[in-house]
């Protein structure tokens, strides 16, 4: 169980963030940000509105589309519109690390050990690994040039002992379709 620990880490105290983008459509997104705290429960969440780029922004943003609309169109307007304000925002792809200059957070992707895809220079940022003896190794990787955020991960390794830190991402995933459904039903 994940009490206060004697370091004085009060995990109801922690506000955690998790952000995801899914395609609900072919070619058709939806972003969100769930905030938590330390015990994973729900403190706030933020979904965009449907994003469906035209033809001329996948000829000119090219392979640089789907960073940004992870960037701007999902993390940075979440974040924006956030009530609750995490210490950390975790990512479920290393798409979302470039906008670690726009936001006042701390950023890490994570995934379980052995699942990582890097996709350009993302995969610089430095990185950790968090074991737990309930679940898979994750690992947690930086943004270049914030090397310093990886800090926040003796915080995340304390809440691991207890928690799966890859299952919000799939609380997410599954408020963005349930999202998208009633908003295809109005």
């Amino acid at each position: 169980m994940l009490d206060q620990q004697d370091n004085g880490f009060e995990p109801e105290n922690y506000k955690l963030g998790f952000v995801h983008v899914e395609e609900v459509e072919n070619d058709v997104y939806v972003g969100g940000i769930f905030i938590c705290d330390g015990l994973l429960r729900p403190l706030e969440f933020r979904v965009t509105s449907t994003i469906r780029p035209n033809n001329i922004q996948h000829l000119l943003y090219g392979s640089e589309l789907l960073p940004f609309i992870c960037q701007e169109l999902v993390l940075v307007n979440c974040i924006a519109k956030l009530k609750e304000h995490p210490e950390v925002v975790l990512c479920s792809n290393e798409e979302f690390l470039g906008a670690r200059n726009k936001v006042d957070i701390s950023l890490m992707s994570i995934y379980r050990q052995g699942e990582l895809v890097t996709s350009g220079e993302a995969g610089s940022g430095k990185t950790k690994s968090i074991e737990s003896h309930k679940f898979t190794t994750i690992v947690a990787r930086t943004a270049p040039g914030y090397e310093s955020d990886i800090d926040k991960a003796a915080v995340l390794e304390q809440i691991f002992s207890a928690r799966d830190l890859s299952e919000p991402f799939e609380r997410v995933k599954n408020a963005i379709k349930e999202y998208h459904s009633r908003k295809g039903a109005n």
